[in-house]
């Protein structure tokens, strides 16, 4: 299965075409309208490949879909990110490293949660605008209402992606409970 066929797509395409061509292509073909399921899901699973850049990477250049990594060592993977990241600045001298690194942490965690606030939000008002659109004459096509659940699918799957973001922020931090930095003497077991 080519992702980018599934999609109707070039390999080119950018983030935004993926989103408009999955919206329109998942309308067309959702089983509630009458499309095929199957069809329904590798459409899905191409959408959710390719619009998650590091998935999409991978398969760009093996042209194999993994299914994402066990959380611990993905959290692994961000944690050695953060403490690259925080390396250029930190003065091993006067600064603490571990609690260099649970402050960035911690500053991810908050943009995470303001996202994923923002994204409920949305949520709710789609939800309610959903239940308040009605057409006039019911044998033409709801358009509004399409409109309505293709936004309310998009956001339901990227509440799903800062859900996720948010438990790998938890397991960064517990990974972390097991560092000091400084010297000290560690407890004889």
């Amino acid at each position: 299965m080519d992702l980018y066929q599934e999609l109707e797509l070039n390999r080119d395409c950018t983030a935004e075409q993926i989103k408009n061509q999955y919206r329109i292509l998942a309308q067309r073909h959702h089983p509630d309208k009458g499309g095929d399921a199957d069809r329904f899901q590798r459409i899905k699973q191409a959408y959710e490949v390719l619009i998650d850049a590091a998935r999409r990477e991978e398969y760009d250049r093996t042209g194999s879909v993994q299914e994402p990594k066990e959380i611990h060592a993905e959290a692994v993977e961000h944690l050695s990110r953060v403490f690259h990241g925080v390396m250029n600045n930190f003065d091993p001298e006067s600064g603490n490293l571990v609690e260099l690194m649970r402050n960035e942490i911690l500053a991810l965690r908050k943009l995470i949660e303001q996202d994923q606030n923002t994204c409920k939000k949305h949520i709710e008002i789609l939800e309610m605008m959903k239940g308040k659109i009605k057409i006039i004459d019911e044998t033409k096509e709801n358009l509004l209402l399409s409109f309505a659940t293709n936004q309310l699918e998009l956001r339901y799957n990227e509440l799903k992606v800062f859900d996720h973001r948010c438990n790998l922020v938890e397991v960064m931090l517990k990974l972390l409970e097991n560092y000091h930095y400084g010297f000290f003497e560690l407890p004889q077991t």
